[in-house]
């Protein structure tokens, strides 16, 4: 049912492409690679009568635990009607171990794997010379995997846990134009509702310089949030950093 409630706001949301798009004007496109250089603070129960393992680490401590990290967004327009797109994908593995007696440690190791793709359609509300707001409907689709292994002796547990939902979203991103080839682009949005998450928001900010008719380059600052829980288990992710990106228009 969740995943219905959000397939269905999705549809919706794209649905509304023959009402709105102008026909007559030419598609633009934009994609952006980003990094993004953030840091963690996380809930994970992987199991109803396991412990909740918390997370707390700064980039830096994150970069040395990091196994991969992919970031990617961007959008379509046509007159005023618009597409966005972000998609994400980060593993990183964490490990501990705590003596208990001389001769005998306890390890840990927690791996976990998290894919997000948010897909969102909208409407250009406001468009004047220099500012530009759009409003947005849609949904992120998440996909979280979670191994716990903990090691005591010759003793091995292991748990391994995998969890997918598709959250509803609205939301709204402003453009501004500073000067000639500098603007600022906010985006935020919020969703879940119950339907997949108990509720997940994001904000994004950047300031944006035009290095040419193709080609920008972007800095600013990101979180996101997610508290998802589901039989016993638990998600809580907060993420949040600065970024960096290069946008390439077409």
């Amino acid at each position: 049912m969740p995943a219905r409630i959000g397939a269905a706001a999705l549809v919706a949301a794209f649905a509304v492409t023959p009402a709105v798009a102008q026909q007559h004007e030419p598609w633009r496109f934009q994609l952006t690679p980003y990094l993004w250089m953030l840091g963690m603070e996380s809930q994970v129960k992987p199991e109803r009568n396991l412990p909740t393992v918390h997370v707390d680490k700064s980039f830096s401590d994150i970069l040395g635990s990091l196994d991969g990290a992919v970031f990617l967004t961007g959008s379509a327009r046509q007159g005023r009607f618009v597409l966005l797109a972000d998609a994400s994908w980060a593993q990183i593995t964490e490990r501990a171990r705590r003596t208990l007696v001389p001769g005998v440690d306890l390890s840990g190791k927690l791996r976990t794997r998290q894919t997000q793709v948010m897909l969102a359609a909208g409407y250009t509300v406001i468009d004047r010379p220099g500012v530009a707001l759009d409003l947005v409907a849609g949904a992120r689709a998440w996909w979280q995997r979670a191994e716990v292994e903990a090691r005591l002796l010759q003793l091995t547990r292991s748990v391994t846990t995998t969890e997918s939902w598709l959250d509803p979203i609205v939301g709204a991103r402003l453009r501004i134009d500073l000067a000639p080839g500098w603007s600022i682009i906010g985006h935020g949005d919020l969703g879940g509702f119950g339907a997949g998450s108990r509720f997940t928001w994001q904000a994004v900010g950047t300031i944006n310089y035009q290095l040419s008719d193709a080609f920008f380059v972007s800095a600013g600052y990101r979180h996101s949030s997610v508290d998802y829980r589901r039989g016993g288990k638990r998600l809580k992710v907060d993420m949040s950093g600065p970024l960096v990106g290069l946008t390439w228009r077409f």
